[in-house]
């Protein structure tokens, strides 16, 4: 039987750069995301999810989550692991974060991020 849990992120997205964090609350892999917009956060525009690495730096891409260009809202988008990082294996207690950058207004993104407590790559 599959047990991944999901957690709830909400994130306001805007012009500038914008960042939401959850920390791992055991060790776990990424599986999956869906996030839903309320309004067009612009063409193409991403939200990043990255982990802390060894080096004390967010510097390990799990994955991309990607809007189309042109969505209607309320939209969702298309996570891809990254394929070298993406099955990295996140230690309990170790934060991740969600990032968006210059969308085209400021927008809610309700994130649900899926993690294997199994931590399965």
């Amino acid at each position: 039987m599959d047990q991944d849990i999901t957690f709830q992120i909400n994130h306001k997205a805007m012009s500038a750069a914008a960042y939401s964090y959850i920390f791992a609350p055991y060790r776990c892999t990424v599986r999956n995301m869906v996030a839903t917009t309320q309004a067009d956060p612009g063409d193409s525009k991403a939200i990043t999810v990255t982990t802390w690495n060894a080096s004390s730096a967010f510097s390990t891409t799990i994955g991309t989550y990607t809007y189309a260009a042109s969505l209607a809202t309320p939209a969702l988008g298309t996570w891809a692991a990254n394929a070298s990082t993406g099955n990295t294996v996140i230690e309990a207690g170790k934060p991740l974060r969600f990032a968006t950058t210059g969308c085209a207004s400021s927008c809610n993104i309700h994130i649900s991020v899926e993690l294997d407590p199994y931590a399965r790559t």
